[in-house]
């Protein structure tokens, strides 16, 4: 089978990158709270406005009713006849030319009736209704009985109301009157409702010029201490950033200090026990004790190249003075003296970030060992190139290759080389993914995509 066939790519690992602790974007900051401003705002002027409409309509109304009971106390009843409830000529003339002059001249009003205690019309701008009996309803009666004012929607529907119609909707008031002799009559105006509205309409509008001007005048006193916020906000993120750099140049530092120690001391001195226990096997070769002194000496050799080989992990000295070219020749310089055929191509456009470049180092430096390890001393082809916006490390070889989906899926009993890689990139803070592709007499290709 092809490894096209067999083998596909495995994601092993995914770095931190930015994340949670991206910084936050001001425009968007921005963007939300004068979002949300102004949903608050919508809102309370939604809420308010129904508010206010219910208010306006009561407050109509209750206008409607104040006017209605000055024009019939103060215009209608002094306008009364005695001879009225007997609809005397006369009267109703008297009472007629003062409601069209008084009365219907005042706007909105669309017509006048006086009601008897027996619901007869005994007068009304309309002509046809005088003396016509309707009776009266529970508020009219109540109303008559204790001289004070009811209101309510006429319904256009009541033969009271056949010449009505066409004025629409209405508002009719009823406001209990005498005549001089004492006769008590219920003196009824009707509002035409357009008018009605459009007094509920200046209320509302009113308020709603009012509220509008305090929610300007509250988003304009947040302006300030938006600012603050932000100005807070990204001295907080400078902040930030300073620790941080703080924290890896400290680390930095303790790295170099650590590798020197290691290399200045505990390297040097067992160099130095190699070098005795080489002369002092030179000097009882052929001996069981030459034969010892050997085999101390080949250890010991061996400890100094692991030390060393800790020490470029650590800190780099390829990676640190010429950049990661070289540290990644460095490596591949190593294999070949193993007697394998290792490759590098390393794109210049190639720009990481210290931690980035540490990362493809320690990659590229387990991934090469790897392959030495398991490869059958196959060839070795390592590339750094960038694709497509991101920086990617791709470390091949032609070897034997494994189950590579098998061994992820059972992560503890993955080979120590693999758990590396995978803390390696889990926990460097680098925005990456590592992933691989694998199986059996398929060859074995590790890439690392950095995006930055």
């Amino acid at each position: 089978m092809t490894e096209t066939t067999v083998a596909r790519w495995l994601t092993v690992a995914v770095g931190g990158g930015r994340g949670d602790e991206a910084p936050v974007s001001r425009r968007r900051l921005v963007v939300r709270v004068l979002a949300l401003a102004l949903l608050v705002a919508g809102v309370v002027m939604l809420g308010g406005g129904l508010v206010a409409q219910r208010l306006a309509d009561a407050q109509a109304v209750s206008s409607a009713s104040q006017r209605a009971q000055i024009l019939a106390t103060d215009v209608g009843q002094p306008a009364l006849r005695n001879g009225l409830v007997d609809e005397d000529p006369s009267a109703i003339a008297a009472l007629d030319a003062t409601v069209h002059a008084h009365v219907l001249g005042a706007g909105g009003i669309a017509r006048v009736k006086v009601w008897n205690r027996a619901g007869r019309i005994v007068y009304s701008d309309e002509p046809r209704l005088i003396g016509k009996t309707f009776g009266l309803g529970d508020d009219e009666e109540q109303a008559l009985l204790s001289g004070g004012t009811q209101a309510d929607i006429s319904d256009l529907a009541q033969p009271e109301n056949v010449y009505d119609r066409s004025n629409g909707p209405l508002l009719e008031v009823y406001q209990a009157v005498r005549t001089p002799d004492g006769t008590p009559l219920l003196f009824e105006v009707y509002f035409k409702y357009d008018a009605v509205r459009a007094d509920a309409g200046r209320i509302w509008l009113g308020f709603a010029a009012v509220t509008g001007v305090s929610l300007l005048l509250v988003l304009l006193g947040l302006v300030p201490v938006f600012r603050g916020l932000l100005r807070a906000l990204e001295r907080g993120r400078m902040q930030r950033e300073l620790l941080l750099i703080r924290a890896l140049d400290a680390s930095d530092a303790e790295r170099r200090r650590v590798a020197a120690l290691l290399h200045d001391g505990p390297v040097q001195d067992l160099v130095g026990a190699g070098y005795h226990l080489g002369a002092a096997s030179s000097a009882v070769r052929g001996t069981e004790t030459g034969d010892v002194l050997d085999a101390a000496e080949t250890t010991v050799r061996g400890t100094v190249q692991s030390l060393r080989a800790l020490l470029v992990d650590i800190y780099p000295p390829a990676l640190d003075r010429a950049g990661l070219a070289a540290g990644l020749e460095d490596l591949a310089a190593g294999a070949r003296t193993r007697g394998v055929r290792v490759s590098v191509v390393v794109d210049p456009r190639v720009d990481l970030s210290q931690d980035a470049e540490r990362l493809v180092f320690r990659v590229a430096r387990e991934a090469i060992a790897n392959a030495k390890k398991h490869g059958d001393g196959a060839p070795i082809s390592v590339g750094l190139a960038v694709e497509g916006g991101s920086t990617v490390l791709t470390v091949h070889d032609d070897g034997p290759g494994f189950d590579a989906e098998g061994l992820l899926s059972k992560p503890k009993s993955a080979h120590f080389g693999l758990r590396l890689l995978r803390d390696a990139v889990s926990d460097s803070g680098v925005d990456a993914e590592l992933s691989l592709r694998s199986a059996p007499a398929a060859g074995t290709t590790w890439r690392l995509t950095i995006r930055e």
